[in-house]
């Protein structure tokens, strides 16, 4: 038996054995225009708010909150929030403070 695998940007996604040939099938890369807190960036497709923050290195990312199009991420959504052409993000970190 030889195994073949379908690879996808982040991993495989599936694995199976196969008699006849060691087979790969790759997830062509999509280039996208994104904006990052008033930045335009070209990022990689598929691409999740995980992933972005990740890739943005995000500092205290248990810290940040995410706004994509205007709308807040709710943190256990970013792993399956797919970012699109022309989206805008935002990374916000909101601080206590007070009068003297």
């Amino acid at each position: 038996m030889i195994w073949y695998a379908i690879y996808h940007s982040y991993g495989i996604v599936a694995t199976k054995k196969s008699p006849y040939l060691c087979t790969q099938i790759q997830t062509q890369m999509i280039m996208a225009k994104i904006y990052v807190n008033g930045d335009a960036q070209e990022v990689s497709l598929p691409l999740n708010v995980s992933e972005l923050i990740q890739q943005q290195n995000v500092l205290q990312p248990e810290m940040v909150s995410v706004q994509v199009n205007e709308e807040f991420a709710e943190r256990e959504d970013w792993e399956s929030i797919q970012l699109k052409e022309g989206d805008k993000v935002d990374f916000l970190y909101f601080m206590g403070g007070g009068a003297l």
